[in-house]
């Protein structure tokens, strides 16, 4: 569809921008804690102000610059449950300023949201008035949008008008300056889960630039003869399950699509590795097969249970710390098909420590697949020297060294460890078979 350009005045009605810390981060999703008893919470943005200020005018006439405040980019899904300090909290709210100014692409609402938060301003356009949410201003890479329930398709056709771009001028009407000008997001395609709630009659006639409507729900969403435009039904494409196909025919608002597809959804993916371990920045690929090859979407979105052990990319593993994580790719369709792979990081460096009590040693390596050598004469130890296997008694001083390795990764460096509280004890003796018998410790003592 041909790009629309508005040229308007804007008034505000409330502007909110301050910049607020985020309670916690899993899987690159900020979250703040609505009700800690009740167990929600919201989306909200990273908190760190972006390096492009945009200028807007506050209540009192008076021109401000302010800052985005997101960094989400790509194909983000907000999921319905998120665990944090070993409690589950349901995601019930997006946030204000949540996805503003970012260079997110795909955008996935569950089910389970209930509000999203802005700050309201109202553009006139001759004898049109709209009004705009901010949290997703400037998003104008964002073209896709999953939705779970009406309630959040209301919210993005509220959000996103037939136009793409506002510009503010000085002063009323196109008079002075043009001083700040922001994109609005353009969504071209919107996929309706395959859970959808449809608490209240859907409407998707403001949804101007849409082409392509996604729906995964086995019963055809709550609509009326006013929730479709005969331009939309003669010219959108709409794709529905095949197994599904029959029950959208059959219903008197959803049958007149003259585009009406069936398609088919992923139902299994199968990754090319299913275990990996990986040394510090270590990287490995992992690729994904789609099954059936006649999925109408193919595409993957993969994900890290753990960024600050690994990262992934376009399923491109990046080890960052050692520890675990889970790597996961799941199917774009909605069809909620997934495959996992487990990654262990492996860190060698600073992974030995000893400890000594009661005339016992013992070396500890924080990898447990690592393999430990060490000398108790305070020579360097090598793949030659004895390889630890459980706790050593030590009669002796000396200096215990001892090093790590694993595979063909980085050793560890060498520990040591001096021994030197031990004393000679005062020996003993004994009369046993018409003979004295000293004893002494260490056995090596001279007397």
């Amino acid at each position: 569809m041909s790009k629309i350009r508005y040229i308007i005045t804007i008034v505000f009605v409330t502007i909110y921008s301050a910049c607020y810390a985020y309670d916690f981060e899993v899987d690159g999703i900020y979250y703040n804690v609505l009700d800690w008893a009740n167990g929600t919470v919201e989306v909200t943005h990273c908190g760190v102000l972006s390096s492009e200020p945009y200028w807007y005018y506050d209540g009192y006439g008076t021109k401000r610059n302010s800052y985005y405040y997101s960094n989400y980019e790509g194909q983000i899904i907000v999921p319905e449950i998120v665990s944090y300090l070993e409690r589950e909290f349901v995601v019930t709210q997006i946030g204000r300023h949540a996805f503003a100014g970012s260079k997110v692409t795909s955008l996935t609402l569950p089910k389970t949201i209930e509000d999203i938060i802005y700050s309201q301003m109202i553009a006139y356009n001759g004898y049109q008035n709209r009004i705009f949410w901010s949290w997703i201003n400037g998003c104008e890479q964002l073209k896709n949008v999953c939705i779970g329930n009406s309630y959040c398709l209301k919210k993005i056709q509220e959000t996103i008008p037939p136009f793409t771009e506002i510009y503010l001028y000085e002063g009323l009407g196109q008079q002075g300056d043009q001083v700040w000008g922001v994109k609005l997001p353009s969504i071209s395609k919107l996929t309706i889960l395959q859970d959808y709630i449809s608490s209240e009659c859907s409407y998707f006639n403001e949804l101007a630039n849409m082409d392509t409507l996604i729906s995964l729900s086995p019963t055809p969403p709550l609509v009326d003869n006013k929730s479709f435009t005969n331009e939309q039904k003669m010219n959108l494409i709409l794709y529905v399950p095949e197994e599904y196909i029959d029950n959208y025919k059959q219903s008197e608002e959803w049958k007149d699509f003259l585009n009406l597809r069936a398609m088919k959804l992923q139902c299994q993916i199968s990754l090319s590795d299913s275990n990996l371990i990986l040394p510090l920045n270590g990287m490995a690929q992992l690729i994904a097969d789609v099954f059936p090859k006649e999925a109408y979407d193919k595409s993957v979105i993969w994900s890290s249970s753990n960024n600050a052990v690994a990262r992934v990319e376009n399923g491109l593993v990046t080890a960052v710390a050692k520890g675990d994580a889970v790597i996961t790719a799941t199917a774009a369709d909605g069809s909620g098909v997934s495959a996992s792979c487990n990654v262990h990081v492996v860190d060698l460096a600073n992974s030995i420590s000893c400890k000594f009590v009661d005339g016992i040693l013992t070396i500890n390596c924080d990898e447990p697949n690592a393999t430990v050598y060490y000398t108790i004469d305070g020579t360097t130890p090598t793949v030659n020297s004895t390889k630890y296997e459980g706790p050593i008694e030590i009669k002796r001083n000396c200096t215990v060294k001892a090093f790590a390795i694993y595979k063909n990764f980085t050793p560890s460096e060498v520990v040591s460890y001096v021994i030197d509280g031990l004393k000679v004890k005062t020996p003993t003796i004994n009369f046993i078979d018409s003979k004295f018998v000293i004893d002494a410790e260490p056995t090596e003592a001279t007397i």
